[in-house]
């Protein structure tokens, strides 16, 4: 189902929102409606499509030719803000509804178009009934081109022991930045050989700056790189530490140090906590869009949208609704721009 886009009269900031929408935890924790939202800066929703029930939804919307890419419950999709259809991955296995039952090339975590209109995702790689990672390159009809294992590269565990839930192309799709969650690890790839190119976090390639921080990230979301050797990410954190932050490090390969840069925990101190979901993006005018979901009492509270600037001071929130008691978590969210909307809403300076 899908709402036609809404011509605004005025200009607006637009925040892309995956969701699970009323996630009824007491009950059954698969039966939802995973949701693709927009909301413009006042919270207004503007534009939805939702997919049939399952584990959750992927969306990123192009910022050239404005085409959604979502996948969740189903085939993954390519649609316009028309609610047209102009692609469906039939090639491609995804999630569905139920108690998740992973399979050896079913999507899951992430999806992204390349320049060349193929799709680089994560799928499971499920050996003896233990479900690892593959990163793939397939063409719009399904065909395989590229394909990395975690089991070939990485030391398996058990049961879900990797869990890619992003992927970022890099160096016009030489290389790719993958986050392993269950790893507490970011990896970047060299393609053409496979080989790791970085490995970042505790027992990688770079010793943490005591004068930075004495505290990896653990169990993360959304790695970004950035210019100049940073990456930015949501670290979600251990129960133990009880808190999640956005945070962005900078890495020095000649030295094999890394150190923290800048991060946001809320103000003035720890104000949320995600044991999952999560996201973090660096917007071009040095500002921060992050969702945070946040947990009470080991219950899922609505997610929060924030700008934040460099300085930590927050530009802009949104609390996601409650529906039915159930709250209305974000598994991601993307700030984009539209034609004819500003990218920075009036009086938000960085």
């Amino acid at each position: 189902m899908t709402k036609p886009w809404v011509d605004l009269l005025t200009p607006h900031f637009i925040v892309l929102a995956a969701i699970h929408l009323n996630l009824p935890f007491a009950y059954n924790p698969y039966d939802f409606t995973p949701t693709a939202v927009m909301y413009d800066d006042e919270g207004q929703v503007v534009w939805f499509h939702s997919q049939a029930n399952g584990t959750n939804i992927l969306a990123w919307l192009s910022d050239t030719d404005h085409t959604l890419l979502v996948a969740g419950g189903g085939p993954p999709l390519v649609m316009n803000l028309a609610g047209d259809q102009l692609w469906q991955g039939n090639g491609m296995a995804n999630e569905t509804g139920g108690p998740p039952q992973p399979a050896t090339g079913m999507l899951h975590g992430d999806l992204r178009q390349l320049p060349n209109g193929n799709f680089l995702g994560i799928e499971y790689d499920v050996r003896k009934g233990v479900w690892g990672d593959q990163l793939v390159e397939r063409t719009p009809d399904g065909q395989l081109l590229w394909l990395w294992s975690s089991f070939d590269y990485l030391a398996p565990g058990a049961g879900d022991w990797a869990h890619g839930n992003s992927l970022q192309p890099l160096d016009n799709g030489a290389t790719v930045l993958y986050s392993p969650r269950n790893l507490n690890m970011i990896f970047k790839i060299d393609r053409l050989t496979n080989k790791f190119v970085l490995r970042l976090g505790d027992g990688g390639d770079f010793a943490l700056d005591p004068a930075s921080s004495d505290d990896w990230f653990a169990l993360q979301h959304s790695a970004e790189a950035l210019p100049g050797n940073r990456i930015l990410l949501y670290d979600n954190g251990t129960m133990t530490r009880g808190y999640s932050r956005a945070v962005e490090y900078e890495y020095d390969v000649a030295s094999k140090k890394a150190k923290i840069v800048w991060q946001y925990l809320g103000a003035p101190g720890p104000k949320f906590f995600s044991p999952g979901q999560g996201s973090v993006q660096r917007l071009a005018n040095g500002n921060t869009l992050i969702s945070a979901p946040d947990w009470k009492a080991g219950f899922a509270m609505p997610s929060s949208l924030r700008r934040v600037n460099a300085s930590g001071e927050l530009k802009w929130r949104l609390n996601l609704p409650v529906i039915y008691d159930y709250p209305t978590v974000a598994y991601r969210a993307q700030q984009v721009a539209l034609p004819g909307l500003e990218f920075v809403a009036p009086g938000e300076a960085p």
